[in-house]
């Protein structure tokens, strides 16, 4: 448990409370649903691939992502996995981990656990921990992140906000849906999409902030066709190439 001065420590440094917006009628994709990435930094060519995918595990779907990063100076595996109730989309616990230089970095986390602090439990090679952080709102991880904001039902100019847990850090989200439609082009075939612009800030440390920018087809499908994330390298974009069982 944390010390009670700690987590009043905390709380008054939490953000305000997070409201989420529902989920569309109809979701639009279903489970073994796999969609495959190009990865590139911003401007530059391809460097990698990522893959998601939707597969049913008992009462709890599994998310999963898969990736590769591959440019000079910089070499990077990962894959994380959530495990989320099939009707809501809510997380009840994920794993993750990211090889690079040095031992495998994993972390993981049960949201289903009461209390006013999320508790990210990592490991590092012999090195092991738990860091707790108190909940500013709703709390998903970032593949569970990433289904939910394609299935929430946002009108223009509407806003969401929710907390994000991952690589052993913790962040707060909050963002909204841009006006109008965009036409994306992919190597998977040319959407009409919105664009959700967010920015996410380490709870942490609220001088360490990136900007994410999700593209969502606005067919049915409602399929992320185009992902921007900051990262402490640059930004990095992921453009869908293939759309597969």
């Amino acid at each position: 448990m944390l010390p009670a001065a700690a987590v009043l420590a905390l709380s008054l440094t939490a953000s305000p409370a997070c409201t989420l917006p529902h989920l569309a009628a109809d979701l639009g994709w279903t489970k073994g649903e796999r969609l495959t990435y190009g990865v590139a930094m911003l401007g530059g060519g391809r460097g990698g691939s990522c893959t998601l995918s939707a597969t049913s595990q008992g009462a709890a779907l599994e998310l999963s992502a898969e990736g590769l990063l591959s440019i000079p100076l910089v070499k990077v595996r990962g894959s994380a996995h959530s495990w989320v109730g099939p009707q809501t989309l809510r997380p009840r616990r994920f794993q993750d981990e990211l090889d690079g230089e040095g031992p495998p970095r994993i972390s993981r986390g049960d949201f289903e656990r009461p209390g006013l602090a999320f508790r990210v439990e990592w490991s590092n090679g012999s090195r092991q921990g738990m860091n707790a952080f108190v909940k500013g709102g709703p709390v998903f991880d970032a593949v569970s992140a990433i289904y939910s904001l394609r299935s929430m039902d946002l009108a223009p100019g509407a806003g969401f906000c929710f907390d994000v847990a991952g690589g052993g850090r913790y962040w707060r989200l909050s963002g909204h849906r841009a006006g109008g439609e965009e036409r994306v082009d992919t190597p998977a075939g040319s959407f009409q999409a919105f664009r959700l612009e967010a920015t996410a800030t380490r709870a942490d440390d609220a001088s360490v902030h990136y900007q994410v920018r999700l593209w969502v087809s606005t067919d049915a499908r409602r399929l992320p066709v185009a992902l921007e994330v900051g990262t402490g390298i640059g930004p990095v974009r992921a453009t869908l190439e293939r759309v597969g069982p």
